[in-house]
C-alpha cells in the first residue's frame, strides 16, 4: 500500500470496517444480490419469453430481438433513471447487460422493464401493422 493521495483516510476506514464486519454484512448482501439476479432472470424468461443468461456474476445478459428494439428499450429505461448497458456491436448488437442489485431493487427494475418492454412492443406492433396496410 502506497501512502499517497490515491488512498484516502475515509477509504481506509470503510475497508477496515468492512473487514471487521465481513461475515455479518458482506455474504448476506451477496446472497441478496444473487436472489435479485436469479429472480430477474427467471421473470424475463417466464413472463416476457426472453433469452436471459446470468448465473455466476452480478448481471444478466438479455436478448431484445433486434438492435432497433434494444435502442428503444434502453432509451426509455434511461428516461426513467435506469442505466443498462446496450453498447454492443456485432453478434451482441441486440443484447443488453443488466447489472443487478438487491432483491428489492431488482423487483422495482423489473416492474419498469416489463411496462417499458410492453409499451415498446405495442408501439412496434402498431408501426408494423400500419406499414403493412
Amino acid at each position: 500500500l502506497r501512502l499517497s493521495g490515491e488512498v484516502t483516510g475515509p477509504s481506509i476506514h470503510v475497508v477496515t470496517w468492512l473487514l471487521d464486519h465481513f461475515h455479518s454484512h458482506v455474504p448476506p448482501e451477496i446472497e441478496d444480490i444473487c436472489r435479485g439476479r436469479d429472480s430477474l432472470r427467471a421473470s424475463l424468461r417466464k413472463d416476457q419469453g426472453l433469452t436471459a443468461h446470468g448465473e455466476y456474476a452480478n448481471h444478466v445478459l438479455v436478448d431484445l430481438h433486434s438492435e432497433g428494439f434494444k435502442r428503444l428499450v434502453v432509451e426509455a429505461l434511461a428516461n426513467q433513471g435506469w442505466v443498462i448497458n446496450g453498447r454492443y456491436d456485432g453478434d451482441l448488437a441486440r443484447w443488453v447487460l443488466i447489472t443487478c442489485g438487491s432483491s428489492e431493487l431488482m423487483r422495482k427494475f423489473y416492474v419498469d422493464f416489463r411496462l417499458t418492454y410492453e409499451a415498446v412492443t405495442l408501439k412496434g406492433e402498431k408501426v408494423a401493422h400500419a406499414a403493412a396496410q
